[in-house]
């Protein structure tokens, strides 16, 4: 399942994987990730890291 999960940086796009109904993988968009780099003149790693620490803390 893909979900959209607001950052500091903008919006990032979440694969979230499941296992018995709960959420137990998340993955952020590459291509999001890199968008909002750019436009937040951010490293690419940052905005990553900080998608999924947000997906695990909120998701």
């Amino acid at each position: 399942e893909i979900k959209t999960l607001e950052t500091e940086f903008g919006p990032v796009k979440i694969k979230v994987g499941y296992l018995d109904g709960e959420p137990v993988n998340y993955s952020p968009e590459f291509e999001s990730c890199q968008r909002l780099a750019e436009e937040n003149d951010t490293p690419v790693k940052d905005v990553y890291l900080k998608a999924l620490t947000s997906a695990k803390e909120r998701l």
